[in-house]
This record gives structure tokens, sequence and C-alpha cells, in this order.
């Protein structure tokens, strides 16, 4: 099938393409080509290619062709074909084979064809066809084609089950790395916590040499070190800068320690950007980052019966201690079914007759219910707060509501006493802010970067239209949200009384979260994705070995060590984090049951009290008639 693909496009367009093919047999395909092509190419039928999936067909027809004239030869073929013609030839006693049975009823004659099947071998199109016992082909041979730069499509190898591929293409071979051993490198890189750090004895010790730097970076050059084999000393950069283009096209930091030759390697928390790949060699990135979002820590509140809150509708103050529990929904929900059980129990008081006060018909008064406006108020509030009255249902139907209205306070009460108690004893912060978007659509809170940085060109140069706005409000803003340094920033944070946010590295901003006085937290998802890397000049000899050395490291796990090693092995705040804890208000689905139960109860309550009405109406309205005769 490949044969019939035009690929004469790719002979000039540097494109490999390698693929297998299934052999067609010469001697069957010439047989084939000469009675019937030309047939088929004068009636328009098909492609004058043979393809592969017809050929496979064909094959697969042959040989079932042929296990079936096996299976009818002598002695045994008077009673197959008579059984293959017949119209019961299903076999078993039935006329048809019901697969759907169980267990199922097999064709009496499916497992001879299948034995014909495995036992026969045949020359088809594409060379011998056999099956093993699994009914899987075996025995055939797959070509491995191949097409390169202005070298036409050929035949390159196989591929056997056995052997598997056989190819005459060269095995492309590692690599040779050859390094300068005598040579010892100079790296220069930047003190940038916890990256590289300085490491001096306290008792005086003088530090000298590399023993006096210690951090994440630090750790990761004596492993790429010790795979490919070279000596170092660490060199500090002169003007502490990672490296930014000056306006006369030099570069000033590590980037021009590299490009004048200086140094011969940078290692540090150096963002590997599109302009610095311009003029060094950047490794495979040994971190995976992205710009986040530093505040200060909101203070922690807990829930109490005594916190309050302005109500925006109702222009007050209320207990929210007493509020947060359940949402507004349901609040309004009780207060309205409270409403409604009051009046639902005041018209049970005047319709049945066993509501009105007893003793009254004695006195001279009209007789008077005794569940009135006020007093089947007093009932209601009374079980919704858990205690009793002086007064109680004597119907029925006035029980059938009281009974409804505790079953619906029980609950409503266990739910909110529940959720009441995670309230008054889970700690929990309100955020400010959540997201770039939050900054921008906000004026209390200040927000700023490190000038003449990666971040600063990352929002200088995008055209995310938040982040463009957030870049024009940064430099018109005043005073200057702008710091020098990632200390400086996080200081200012932390200074700031909540009033500044910080927008740095996801890895700086993790590390400073897990040091005192860990009043620091990251908020939202990162902005970006970037990658720290090594920098090397170009065309240097250490760049494909030390590419080889992260890749490694990375693949045993040995980065992912030292940034546990250095981020939270060595933090210092509790594992928290500061990470919000809250506990969900009921929302109105998740109680919506005892409130149909209420309901259900109040109407059947309706009912019963009107069928007491009309029972005791007619039964007076016969006494009547009795005492008038």
């Amino acid at each position: 099938y490949i044969d019939s693909l035009d690929l004469r496009s790719f002979l000039y367009g540097g494109v490999n393409v390698t693929g297998f093919r299934l052999p067609i047999h010469k001697m069957a395909f010439s047989k084939m080509e000469s009675t019937f092509t030309e047939a088929f190419m004068r009636i328009s039928v098909g492609s004058a290619f043979f393809m592969t999936d017809a050929a496979l067909a064909s094959d697969g027809l042959k040989l079932i062709h042929q296990a079936l004239s096996d299976l009818v030869k002598p002695p045994s073929s008077r009673n197959v074909l008579r059984t293959l013609t017949s119209a019961s030839f299903y076999g078993n006693g039935s006329r048809e084979v019901k697969c759907w049975r169980q267990p199922p009823v097999p064709w009496t004659y499916g497992s001879r064809i299948r034995e014909s099947l495995l036992k026969t071998v045949v020359s088809g199109f594409t060379g011998p066809l056999a099956l093993d016992a699994n009914g899987v082909r075996v025995g055939y041979q797959l070509d491995l084609m191949h097409l390169e730069y202005r070298t036409p499509l050929r035949k390159v190898g196989t591929w056997t089950r056995k052997a598997g591929v056989a190819t005459s293409l060269p095995h492309p071979q590692p690599e040779m790395l050859s390094l300068d051993a005598n040579r010892t490198r100079v790296v220069t890189t930047i003190l940038e916590n916890p990256f590289v750090m300085i490491r001096c004895p306290k008792d005086g010790t003088p530090c000298n040499g590399n023993d006096r730097f210690e951090g994440y970076c630090v750790d990761l050059l004596k492993l790429i070190a010790a795979k490919i084999h070279f000596d170092y000393v660490i060199e500090l950069v002169a003007d502490a800068s990672y490296g930014a283009r000056l306006p006369d096209g030099t570069w000033n930091g590590m980037m021009g320690e590299l490009l004048s030759g200086k140094a011969d390697m940078a290692i540090a928390s150096m963002t590997i950007t599109e302009i610095r790949e311009r003029y060094v060699d950047f490794s495979k990135p040994f971190m995976q980052l992205g710009t986040s979002i530093m505040i200060k820590k909101p203070e922690k509140e807990k829930g109490g019966v005594f916190s309050f809150k302005v109500c925006p509708l109702l222009i007050c103050v209320i207990a929210s201690g007493f509020i947060n529990p359940l949402s507004n929904g349901v609040w309004l929900a009780i207060i309205g079914c409270f409403i409604g059980v009051s009046i639902v129990l005041f018209l049970v008081g005047r319709f049945s007759p066993y509501e009105w006060a007893s003793g009254a018909a004695k006195s001279s008064d009209k007789a008077k219910p005794a569940f009135s406006i006020a007093n089947t108020v007093w009932f209601a509030l009374g079980a919704l707060m858990q205690q009793g009255s002086d007064i109680y249902p004597k119907s029925i139907s006035g029980r059938i509501v009281g009974t409804a209205w505790w079953f619906f306070t029980l609950i409503i009460i266990s739910s909110y006493t529940a959720n009441l108690a995670a309230f008054l004893t889970i700690e929990r912060m309100e955020i400010p802010v959540n997201s770039a978007d939050d900054l921008l659509k906000q004026s209390e809170i200040q927000y700023g970067i490190i000038a003449n940085g990666s971040t600063e060109e990352f929002f200088k140069n995008s055209n995310v239209t938040v982040y463009s706005k957030m870049w024009n409000y940064m430099k018109d803003a005043q005073p200057s949200v702008f710091v020098k340094t990632t200390q400086e920033g996080v200081d200012r944070v932390r200074q700031s009384k909540r009033k500044y946010a910080f927008l740095l590295d996801s890895t700086f901003n993790e590390y400073h979260n897990q040091r005192k006085p860990c009043n620091t937290m990251m908020v939202g998802r990162n902005l970006d994705v970037k990658g720290y890397g090594i920098a090397t000049p170009r065309n240097s000899d250490l760049r494909a070995a030390i590419n080889i050395a992260v890749l490694e490291l990375n693949e045993v796990g040995d980065l992912l060590r030292l940034y546990q090693k250095w981020w939270y092995e060595k933090g210092q705040c509790a594992a928290d984090s500061g990470k919000e804890t809250t506990t969900s208000a009921l929302t109105l689905s998740n109680v919506s049951g005892i409130f149909h139960i209420l309901i259900a109860g109040l109407i059947l309550a309706m009912i019963t009290a009107l069928i007491d009405f009309l029972v005791k109406r007619k039964l007076r309205h016969r006494k009547k008639i009795k005492v008038s005769v």
C-alpha cells in the first residue's frame, strides 16, 4: 500500500519516512495481474494499484475455501455435504444457532471447521498463510521501507515475529562527549536564597573556595560535575545582576560575563528567555515554574457568636456567628415556615371545636379558641427554640400540625447545631485577591515586580489584555511599586499591612512562605510557564554534556530531592502554609426534604380540620332538628 503513495515531494524536503510493507508474492501477483487487471481497468473498477487490504481479503478467502474443501473430502464428505446443504444444518437439535442462550448451543461443525482452518496452509498474494493454535497468522514477513533526502523509497530491512527488525540502516551511536579535563571552569552565579547562599562557620573560620557556598544550585553543580567530570571554581557576579541588555547593545550581569569570556557557565535561578537564548546556550530546564502572586496572610478568624457584620439588605448589624451555619435562603425559608405554621394552627383552632376553651359555654361569655394569634405564634416559637409552651393542640388536625412542626424543628436544630460547632471551631481566612483579574479590578492593594528582570519583560511584552493593563498600572504607580531584589519585595509585602502584592517566580514564593515569620502566602494559579536553565557560551563543549546530566538527574529523582531539601525540609513554618479551611453553609437543597414534610403536614392538618368542622356542623344540625321536633 505504501507503494501507491506519491512520495516524490518528500525527496527534497529533508523528511525521513520509514514504514512497514506487507510484501506481495510476485508469482501470484503476476498471474492475477494478467488475468484480471486489464478487465478491471477497462470497466473502471477500483484502483490500478493492488491494495494490501485487497490482497489480505483474497488470501483469507483462499484459506477458508481450502479449509472447507479439505473438510468435504472423503470419507466424511457425504455426511458433511448432506448436513451443509440441508435446511437444518445447524445441528444439536436446533434449526438455528441461538447465541443468546445460556449456555449457548454451539454449531455441530463449528469446531471441525476451526480445526480445518488451523491445519490448512496456503500460498497467497502476501506469502505463506498459516495460523497458530490461537488463530493468529504465523510465518509471514514485513518489509521495512525507507525514504530520505534525495533517495527514493526503498527496502532497507525486514521484520518477523521471531527475529524482529533486521535493517541495513546505520544505527545511531551515542554522542561522544569530550571535555578538556585539564581546564578548571569558572562558574558565575548570584546570591539568591535558597539557590546560592554564603555558608561561613560561626566560630570565625575564614570562608574560602567553593566551600563558602551552599544551596540548591551548589548541590546541583556538584552532581553535574560528578557526572561529566570537570573541575570548577564558583565566582559571584560583580554587579549582582542576572543580565539585561543595555542600550548600547552590551550585556551586564552573568550574561555579560558569559559573552565576555570571563565565565564558562552560569548557574542560578536564571530564566530561559527568547532574548537571552539569542546570545547564549541554555541547558534543558532543571526547574519548571511560573509567575505567581504573593500577599500577606490575612488574620485567621474563629467564628463566634459575638462576631458581627453589616447586613446590607436590612442596613443593620447582626450576629454573624449565628447566621453563618445556614445560608440566607434557608433562613428565609425557616421564617416563612414559621409564619405559615402559625397561620395554619390559628385556622385549625378556629375550625376545630376541640380547640375552643373548655368551660366557656358555662359562663356568660362567648367561647374563645385556645389558639389565638398570640398563642399560635408562641407555640410555634417555643417548638422552634426547643422549648415548651403552656398550651397544646387537642384536636387531631392540630396535633398533626404540631407533630410536623416538631419534626421540622428537630432536623433544623440538629443540622444547625452540627454546622455551628464547625463554624465556631474551624479557623478561616478571607483572602482579598485570588488572581490577576482580582488585582486589576481593585484599587486598595498595590502590586509590583522586580525591575529589569524576566518578569518585567513578561508583562511589558504580553499581548494578554489583563497583563498589559497591569503593566500600565505598575509603570505609572506612585510611589513606585518596583523593587530591586526578591528579598526587598518580600519585606515590602510583610510590612505593607496587606496593601501590597508581589509578583514573583513561584519558586521564590514557595520558599519565602516557608520562612519566618510565616506571614506570607501564594494565591491563585501561575500567570505563565517558564523554566530555569544553566547558561553556557555559544558552542561550548559543556552544553551537550550538561543537557544529558540534567535529564539523567531528573529521571532518577535527584532534582525533586534537592527541591524538597531546600524548600521544605529546611522550612521554618508549619505544614498548613496558610491554606484556607472552611465549612460550606447548608443550602436549601440540603434540607429541602424536611420542608416537604412540613408542607405535607400542614395540608393534611387543614384537610382534617375541614372534615372535622363539617362533621361537627352536621351533627349539630341534626341535634337541632331533633330538639325542634
